[in-house]
């Protein structure tokens, strides 16, 4: 009599006790694929249900059934090279597990019995990880090298020309906003003197900012010592020197300041701090910090990608040094 079981909710039976793997003298059954892919589900924080509704459920099945292999493999592996991964080391793994989760171990453990998953499988799916991981340490740490010629090729490639930046130094006439006093906004005999005094000071202040944008368009030489003597703010004691900045540092307002040329005077911007006239005092290339980013990027996924091929050619040559079959989606005809 064949043994039949079904992932949740699926239609297609699978035959329990078939071997699907077999590795030296171990041997994969339906029933070991059924626990692991469980574990290994519930270690992400999913249901295995979701295998069910995949629509590639065959391929990740095949996948699940080759990271068992490999994980079998490297475990013998362990074994000859007598690992020391004890209880101690299990515990701390299931800690950061908890630790991820937001949960205690009781809460844990229930959500694990409420899968089907014995506690027992659990940890000794969690010890034979450990061990894995070790001997790929043990064995290849050290070995995945990335060249920075190929971390700024990359670079190049997310963010081409980006890995300088165009700044500019900038000095400003501010023009500066009056506080608005509330009291001159209520109403008298005379009615209100909101809107006639405040008119009043904008077409002044704004008069005052086109005098001084005249006089820093004529002689931009000079915009140093007015910006001393007539700016408003901090800025007008380092005769209005602002900084240094890249396009995009500062508010939108601003954005055309960076089109001008070394020596340009901007036009009058109004924000809500009041009326500005922008100097281009100097222009210098910088290392832009977005291509640091890109360069720290680029440098995590190819060293990534170097491990990830290095372990996948000293798992083949490992698998070519036993015995491996898959027989996962044989015809089950014949063993009828």
């Amino acid at each position: 009599m064949l043994l039949v079981w079904t992932w949740p909710t699926a239609g297609t039976a699978e035959v329990i006790d078939r071997v699907v793997a077999v590795v030296d003298d171990e041997v994969i059954t339906f029933q070991d694929v059924r626990v692991e892919g469980r574990i290994r589900m519930a270690s992400m924080g999913k249901d295995i249900d979701v295998l069910d509704r995949s629509a590639d459920r065959e391929e990740e099945l095949h996948d699940l059934v080759q990271m068992m292999v490999q994980t079998r493999l490297l475990v013998k592996e362990a074994s000859r090279m007598q690992v020391p991964v004890g209880e101690e080391d299990v515990n701390q793994r299931l800690q950061m597990i908890y630790d991820r989760f937001g949960q205690t171990e009781q809460e844990y453990r229930q959500l694990m019995e409420a899968d089907g998953i014995s506690w027992e499988a659990f940890r000794r799916f969690l010890r034979d990880e450990l061990r894995a991981q070790f001997v790929i340490r043990t064995e290849l740490g050290g070995q995945v090298n990335v060249s920075e010629a190929d971390v700024a090729a990359c670079a190049r490639e997310k963010m081409p020309g980006g890995e300088r930046v165009d700044q500019l130094r900038l000095r400003q006439i501010l023009i500066q906003a009056e506080a608005e006093k509330g009291d001159l906004g209520k109403a008298s005999s005379l009615g209100s003197l909101y809107p006639s005094w405040w008119n009043a000071v904008d077409q002044t202040r704004f008069a005052a900012g086109r005098i001084l944008h005249g006089l820093a368009k004529d002689a931009p030489a000079e915009f140093e010592a007015l910006a001393t003597r007539f700016s408003h703010g901090r800025s007008a004691e380092r005769g209005g020197f602002l900084g240094v900045f890249a396009r995009g540092d500062l508010s939108a307002e601003f954005d055309g300041v960076f089109d001008l040329a070394v020596g340009e005077v901007s036009d009058i911007i109004e924000t809500s701090a009041g009326f500005h006239i922008i100097y281009v005092e100097g222009r210098e290339a910088a290392a832009s910090d977005r291509w640091v980013r890109v360069m720290q990027q680029c440098r995590g996924e190819l060293t990534q990608e170097a491990s990830l091929a290095l372990i996948d050619q000293w798992l083949e040559s490992l698998a070519e040094r036993s015995f491996v079959s898959v027989m996962l989606f044989d015809d089950l005809s014949q063993h009828r």
